[in-house]
């Protein structure tokens, strides 16, 4: 049939496409022919008033215009006819002339054909895409790359009929490159508006640049490709097609077969294949081209081990928190990716798509390149040619499994963004903690506690080495090993601990421990307790107002430990807290202040350290002769970070060579609120996806230069040392401890110079051991959640900054002063001794 195109002026204020589309429908009249128009870029209401009023002009000429086929009016939809492959010169002549043309056969005809096929209400489930290109001393082939990156957008603009729904960017993060890389993507983006150049001044390793390419982009759905590889022409095409995939449109698979080369009569799932779930899709993994000769064996693996080939949705990236960003990644390179992959194939819904629609390039010391050899070896030979430092994979496998636990256990708590995308956990898997149970089983814990003469303890906390409550749970189990008394832990809240976690010295059984879920079975403690011959102990976290978990269980045989800070306690919280037989508090002023509200047994004990672990050491000097400022404490109000950023800024304009290293990472972003209201920072950080990130765009916000500082994320207790070696100083104007603050213990411990605010639970150390203090305490306003503040303390920047330049001009005396305090508070208070003076306390007021 014959078929008439035109684009008509949309945006001109004269009603000038009206004219226009009147004079086609007369033209198509004329000619019995179609009519299409483009209305791609035009708003709906634009396009019906349109086209009501082009139709009534038409018909006041005498045109009947229900004979008239009219397609793509539709504004959602665009440009239909740019499916078709074998004319794409044809429709470019006709899509740069706004006038009537007619399109020639047999283009015609497959337009229409188009058309009838695909849905005119199609609804992408997504509005734009962004092509992550990091970059690090790539300046003879990162505008290759950038070539490749702009023909597979353009082959994607001009194929697919919604591909002008879609906003397109391409975002270039160069990782500090000491070559022209900077130079040749500058000249090379010039002029495209899409592109952006972002620089890091410090090199961070590609995960934390594909990151950071993340975060300055607003794509829905994210492409990856690193500065020396590139796309093929149909990558962005085939990813987006296999994305949209859903099963009541069947067009779109059709179409992916089409651009994919697969034929009907072809065994598909050989090319397509679910890796999780079904539709719809978080990601897809597409294939890989290779072109040195490497074994098949290794192929599937390396194409699952790339980013280049990976498209996901930004929604899922961020619930899996991006690119893992500890320092170890940096140190082994490429492993970042794997860690994402396994994130994605274990949560979410995802496709595989085997055609080459990347390619994965050799050069010199490049990873392709220093891998080569094991690649063209047998599988089982692969581990005589591993080249990377043991302990380092040991760490790395040790922090994928740590973040997996993490994530699992905010997959019952995702968004409506990214819950589709997720797949439902299967039945053994939402019943694992109840195997668990059964495994370890009730009669098997009450017979080895009978037998032994054991004394089961029971903890209600979760255990870990991420939280402080974590880490002081594991260290109080890992104690009770060592105690005369024989003690049979067990957990009422399932432990996120793996062997990593542990010094390795530990003995692996400390991880078998029994799980008991009195939320699940509110029988479960009265029954065990039935049945053992000493009664069951259980030690219970409490929080501000003497909250704590509620189950059937005699009080009597609970023994409360508290770090307390909010000062307001109500009528509840007092009747609470008279129930427990023994309270233990963090800290004096935290036992002054449950001595106020409670006339039982109360005692301060604080928590300890591990003299095996932190101890002075020789930094690496991995930041090079940079002063190193360590802050530590998940970020809150509480925690005093604000007055850290405003300090250090102070301090970093009259020493450039300062670097702040903090480590701020939290589970719970509610307590931030307050930051933003004491006059040192604007805003907070964002809390969705990558909270590292999400920090270090926060300090640039607040006047930090990005080479000023360095934000660690989530990291286990056992790495910490490593991390405080590296500090020349460090400040904690925290404004109120109920305990002793357990990261300013260690820091102390290690040997840093340290430097707390004079109040609450840090005046414990103070007197103790004499620890530099911030004398200037003023009252501090309470924000949400916390409602009283007294005793808190405001510290002054100032006093902080003065007392950084004491550590800067005189680091050797304040050094050998800061060995002196670690010397004393690991002969005082290791947790051997804390955890002994806690036992005795809580033997003594609850009886057998």
């Amino acid at each position: 049939m014959a078929l008439l195109w035109l684009r008509p002026h949309w945006a001109s204020p004269d009603q000038k496409a009206v004219l226009q589309i009147s004079a086609a429908l007369q033209q198509a009249t004329e000619e019995a022919a179609g009519l299409l128009l483009d209305t791609a870029g035009a708003e709906e209401e634009q396009v019906n008033t349109a086209l009501i009023e082009a139709a009534w002009a038409a018909s006041e000429n005498g045109i009947d215009i229900e004979e008239i086929a009219c397609h793509g009016a539709d504004c959602r939809t665009g440009l239909l006819g740019a499916l078709l492959k074998y004319h794409q010169s044809c429709l470019q002549a006709v899509k740069q002339n706004t006038d009537l043309q007619r399109i020639p056969e047999p283009l015609a005809t497959q337009l229409v054909d188009c058309l009838q096929h695909f849905p005119q209400q199609w609804q992408p489930s997504a509005r734009s895409l962004a092509v992550i290109v990091p970059t690090y001393n790539c300046a003879s082939k990162i505008e290759r790359t950038l070539q490749s990156v702009e023909a597979s957008i353009q082959f994607f603009q001009e194929s697919l009929p919604f591909s002008s729904l879609y906003d397109v960017e391409v975002v270039i993060v160069d990782d500090a490159s000491t070559d022209d890389t900077v130079t040749v993507v500058q000249s090379y983006i010039s002029n495209k508006t899409h592109c952006q150049l972002v620089c890091h001044r410090f090199n961070r390793g590609a995960g934390i640049a594909r990151n950071t390419g993340v975060n300055f982009s607003q794509g829905e759905i994210l492409f990856f490709c690193d500065g020396d590889d590139l796309f093929l022409e149909k990558h962005v095409l085939l990813g987006i097609l296999a994305l949209e995939i859903s099963l009541d449109q069947p067009q779109i698979l059709d179409r992916l077969l089409e651009y994919a080369g697969i034929s009907l009569d072809q065994e598909i799932t050989q090319y397509i294949r679910n890796i999780n779930g079904r539709p719809p899709y978080g990601f897809v993994s597409l294939g890989v081209k290779v072109d040195e000769d490497i074994l098949t064996e290794w192929h599937q693996r390396i194409t699952d081990s790339l980013l280049i080939n990976l498209v996901v949705r930004r929604s899922v990236f961020q619930f899996v928190e991006g690119f893992p960003t500890q320092l170890v990644y940096q140190r082994l390179r490429c492993t970042e990716d794997v860690a994402l992959r396994d994130c994605l194939y274990r949560f979410c819904n995802g496709l595989q798509v085997d055609v080459e629609t990347t390619q994965y390039l050799r050069y010199p010391g490049n990873s392709l390149d220093r891998q080569l050899r094991k690649f063209q070896s047998p599988l089982t030979e692969a581990a005589s040619l591993e080249t990377s430092n043991l302990d380092d994979l040991q760490l790395e496998s040790h922090l994928r499994l740590a973040k997996i636990n993490l994530i699992l256990n905010k997959t019952q708590l995702t968004e409506d963004s990214v819950k589709h995308f997720i797949v439902p956990l299967k039945t053994d898997q939402k019943t694992s903690q109840k195997d668990i149970q059964q495994a370890s089983g009730l009669e098997t814990v009450i017979d080895n506690c009978n037998q032994k003469k054991a004394r089961a303890i029971a903890f209600d906390w979760l255990i870990s080495t991420y939280t402080g409550w974590g880490v002081f749970g594991t260290n109080f189990i890992l104690q009770l090993r060592h105690q005369r008394q024989s003690w049979f832990p067990i957990c009422l809240k399932s432990p996120y601990l793996n062997l990593q976690d542990l010094h390795p010295l530990v003995d692996p059984q400390v991880l078998e421990l029994p799980v008991f879920d009195p939320e699940s079975d509110d029988d479960v403690l009265k029954r065990l307790d039935r049945g053992l011959d000493q009664k069951l102990l259980v030690l219970q976290a409490m929080m501000n107002d003497f909250q704590s978990r509620e189950y059937e269980f005699p009080l009597e045989q609970r023994a409360g430990l508290i770090f307390m800070e909010d000062t307001y306690v109500t009528p509840t919280g007092k009747q609470r807290a008279k129930r427990f037989p023994v309270i233990i508090s963090g800290s004096t002023w935290c036992n002054d202040l449950v001595a106020a509200h409670y006339q039982g047994n109360a005692y301060a004990i604080p928590q300890g350290v591990d003299p095996a672990l932190f101890q002075p050491s020789q930094a690496t000097s991995y930041f090079g002769d940079r002063f190193i400022i360590f802050s530590g404490g998940k970020l809150e109000y509480r925690k005093g970070q604000d007055i850290v950023i405003e300090a250090f800024k102070r301090f970093h304009q009259q020493h450039p060579d300062a670097l702040l290293l903090c480590n701020w990472s939290t589970a719970l972003p509610q307590y931030m609120n307050g930051l933003q209201h004491a006059g040192y920072v604007q805003g907070l950080p964002n809390t969705e996806g990558d909270l590292r990130s999400n920090i270090s765009q926060w300090l640039i916000e607040n006047g930090l230069p990005e080479d000023s500082f360095y934000c660690l994320g989530f990291t286990p207790n056992l790495q910490m040392p490593y991390v405080l070696r590296e500090a020349h100083a460090a400040i904690f104007p925290n404004r109120a401890e109920g305990g002793t603050n357990l990261v300013a213990m260690e820091a102390i411990a290690c040997g840093i110079p340290t430097l707390l605010s004079k109040n609450t639970g840090h005046l414990d150390l103070i007197h103790l051991f004499g620890i530099d203090a911030l004398e200037t305490q003023d009252p501090v306003k309470p924000h949400q959640p916390y409602v009283g503040t007294e005793g808190w303390g405001q510290s002054d920047p100032d006093e902080i900054v003065a007392w950084l330049e004491k550590v800067y001009q005189n680091y050797q005396d304040q050094k050998t002063k800061a060995l002196g305090h670690s010397a004393a508070i690991h002969q005082t208070m290791s947790w051997e001794i804390q955890i002994q003076k806690m036992t005795d306390v809580i033997i003594r007021h609850i009886t057998i």
